[in-house]
């Protein structure tokens, strides 16, 4: 089975700045499976080609030392550009000739990422819904979503309806890229692999617990998104909290998603 990852929000600041960097590193490694495709969708209009060469410029600037520009060559080869409006259901239908024409195989898995503004949530899930591109018959069709998941319990409650209106449960990620730093999986592995901690981490021999947002990256493209979610909502309610939580969580009876979310 091939894959592909569709970028939805691909000239955005995360995508050059976190997604593509992180799928580049992927492939030096040999990581990234051999046949799998890259395509951004955003409403800018760019050709492949531009869309690869702005992504060579970021990705070179972000990595710096770790960017080569022969392997750059082999990966970019795999990545595509889809313009497009998330409100315009023909966008969606044309992405999906796209993807069949760039594909070529029937059995194939898709990842759809929405990197998006988080309002436009439940409207580009109901279009690939619309336009087919849910439908996991020729392969599974996963969603990523980034946080913020909604703004208060009511908002998260309709934003899950609405997803689970297209997508099963099984196939929604819902995700903060904080959560897959390295620094913070460490901190499972020290708390869960080394037995010595397990009779101390408690309240009675743990005093408090400091967090370091060591956070130099400007407002740069996304003053859109601070002026809808502001800084509390996207640092304290988010990544401060689900930080906090790692170290004062009780062991999880096994570390798939189900058993850490019961926690």
């Amino acid at each position: 089975m091939s894959d592909t990852i569709v970028i939805f929000g691909a000239s955005g600041d995360l995508t050059s700045r976190k997604l593509i960097p992180a799928l580049y590193q992927l492939f030096l490694k040999g990581r990234l499976p051999e046949d799998a495709r890259i395509v951004g969708v955003s409403r800018s209009t760019f050709s492949h080609e531009k869309w690869r060469e702005m992504l060579a410029v970021s990705t070179e600037n972000y990595l710096s030392t770790h960017f080569d520009a022969a392997s750059w060559t082999d990966f970019a080869k795999r990545v595509f550009y889809h313009p497009g409006d998330i409100k315009d259901l023909d966008s969606f239908i044309s992405l999906g000739e796209l993807l069949s024409e760039i594909e070529a195989k029937p059995n194939v898995s898709r990842i759809y990422y929405l990197s998006t503004m988080p309002q436009l949530y439940s409207e580009a899930i109901q279009r690939l819904g619309e336009a087919g591109l849910a439908d996991d018959k020729n392969g599974s069709r996963r969603v990523i979503i980034e946080k913020p998941f909604g703004t208060d319990t009511k908002t998260a409650q309709r934003l899950n309806e609405s997803i689970h209106q297209v997508f099963r449960e099984d196939q929604i990620y819902r995700i903060d890229h904080y959560l897959g730093k390295e620094t913070v999986q460490n901190i499972f592995a020290l708390r869960f692999a080394n037995s010595i901690f397990e009779p101390l981490w408690n309240r009675r021999y743990v005093d408090h617990v400091q967090i370091t947002v060591a956070e130099e990256v400007l407002v740069g493209r996304r003053g859109g998104y601070y002026d809808e979610s502001g800084i509390l909502r996207d640092m304290f309610q988010n990544h401060l909290l689900q930080l906090l939580m790692i170290p004062a969580m009780v062991p999880p009876a096994g570390y798939g998603a189900i058993l850490v979310r019961d926690v």
